[in-house]
C-alpha cells in the first residue's frame, strides 16, 4: 500500500477558475480532480495536499486532510492534481 498524496504545482494556466482554489479542487463534470484521483487510487491510504503558500490558508479551511504536512514515511505516491483523467480506462 503506497500512501498518496495530491500536490497543485502552481505551474497550470487555468484563468480564473485556480485563483481561489487548487488546481484538484476544480469540479469537472460531477468529481473534482481530487475526487477522481481518490477513487482511482483506493488502494493507496490518502495523506494530504500539497499546495503554494497562497492557497494554503484556503485549501486548509474546506479540505478535511492535512495541507502542506508530508508524513515522514516513504515511499509517497504524488499525483500531480492537474491530471484530469488518472485511468483512461476507469468507467466514471
Amino acid at each position: 500500500m503506497h500512501d498518496l498524496i495530491i500536490f497543485d504545482d502552481g505551474l497550470g494556466q487555468l484563468g480564473p477558475m485556480a485563483d481561489l482554489r487548487a488546481a484538484f479542487e476544480i469540479r469537472t463534470g460531477m468529481f473534482t480532480t481530487a475526487g477522481r484521483i481518490a477513487q482511482t487510487y483506493q488502494r493507496a491510504r490518502f495523506c494530504g495536499f500539497r499546495v503554494p503558500a497562497h492557497l494554503e490558508a484556503l485549501v486548509r479551511s474546506r479540505a478535511n486532510a492535512l495541507v502542506n504536512d508530508l508524513p515522514d514515511i516513504e515511499p509517497l505516491l504524488l499525483i500531480n492534481g492537474r491530471w484530469s483523467m488518472p485511468d483512461p480506462d476507469l468507467n466514471l
